[in-house]
């Protein structure tokens, strides 16, 4: 959205950002996760991966206009975020109208998406440091069961969230996650990949590129060139296929 910003002064011909949207499916409490057409549709609850989106575009938003209406947004995702936190760390993704957790669902990719929105946030310039110790607080908490986690988008999310996290307030600790999550996709490519197939998984599903894209950012805390070989190798497989 900075970027977005930058060119928009100076190409006339380029549209507005425009958050109306985003905003009329924000309500005191989260993100609605559908509409009919452009009316929010309560019945579909909320989800922990529209709040974590939401969030991203929000700060990088904010970032140009400091707008204080802004803000209330990114209280509100704050907000949601730590009411759908267990006391083990798990961020859970669905929530009904009712604001009623689904617990016996819980989803790796939204858990850590959200990561990488917190970690966001955290390195957004101009965002007031209360939001910023917020943000830290669920980060920090989720420690734990981030560790746990297996997925490779998922990990991907995470590397990217630490990654951000680390720019903002380095730590040998920052570091060293993103270096085991790196390790495992490392593992997974290693496991799958073959002369002709040089990726990290048996198949090419969804959010393909942040596979790649993550292990860029690991060679870029770590400086160890077999993050960077595997990011390289399998981005231009990527684009090949």
């Amino acid at each position: 959205f900075s970027r977005y910003a930058e060119i928009d002064a100076k190409n006339t011909m380029l549209p507005k950002i425009r958050l109306q949207h985003l905003i009329k499916l924000t309500d005191n409490f989260g993100v609605i996760q559908f509409a009919k057409n452009t009316t929010p549709d309560k019945n579909s609850g909320y989800t922990l991966d529209d709040v974590a989106r939401g969030l991203i575009a929000i700060s990088s938003y904010y970032t140009n206009t400091k707008d204080l209406r802004e803000l209330d947004l990114i209280k509100t995702y704050l907000n949601f975020m730590s009411f759908v936190q267990e006391k083990d760390g798990k961020l859970f993704n669905l929530v009904d109208r009712n604001r009623v957790i689904d617990k016996e669902n819980w989803s790796e990719d939204a858990h850590s998406r959200a990561m990488w929105a917190l970690g966001h946030l955290l390195q957004t310039p101009s965002i007031p440091e209360s939001l910023k110790s917020e943000a830290r607080k669920i980060i920090d908490k989720s420690i734990g069961i981030n560790q746990c986690i297996n997925s490779p988008r998922a990990l991907s999310f995470l590397i990217q969230g630490y990654h951000l996290y680390n720019k903002a307030f380095p730590s040998e600790t920052n570091l060293n996650l993103i270096k085991s999550f790196a390790s495992r996709l490392v593992e997974m490519y290693e496991d799958q990949s073959t002369p002709d197939w040089k990726w990290f998984e048996e198949k090419l599903t969804y959010d393909n590129s942040k596979l790649p894209e993550s292990l860029f950012y690991a060679y870029l805390e770590t400086k160890n060139k077999r993050y960077l070989d595997i990011a390289t190798d399998s981005l231009n497989f990527l684009i090949s296929t």
